[in-house]
């Protein structure tokens, strides 16, 4: 599971990142801020020799992170909600295996 800590470290790198909402360039193979600044440019690692692929994965790959600005928070908020609920959750059934445990101790006796 993860940490409230690792949540909140997750949470501070997404918001120390330039603002949002991001947006990818169609026309080309970058990333801009709403206020156009230059997020990221897409080149590096699987290049081919003509410096352009021609699998779409820039496009893609652009895509992603110009996303992932707001997918991040996101997720970090669905993860606190969810282990929020599975603590209640807990909680109600520890309680009710004591009632149950209760129970039993009056039935035996």
């Amino acid at each position: 599971m993860v940490t409230e800590s690792e949540l909140s470290t997750i949470e501070a790198r997404a918001n120390a990142a330039t603002p949002g909402p991001w947006r990818p360039c169609p026309e080309s193979l970058y990333v801009f801020a709403a206020d156009g600044h230059l997020v990221c440019e897409m080149r590096g690692a699987g290049a081919e020799t003509s410096g352009q692929r021609t699998d779409g994965s820039y496009e893609k790959n652009a895509e992603f992170i110009g996303h992932a600005r707001y997918d991040v928070l996101a997720l970090v908020e669905e993860v606190r909600r969810l282990q929020s609920e599975l603590e209640k959750l807990q909680h109600g059934a520890r309680g009710l295996l004591d009632e149950v445990g209760l129970l039993h101790t009056e039935l035996v006796e």
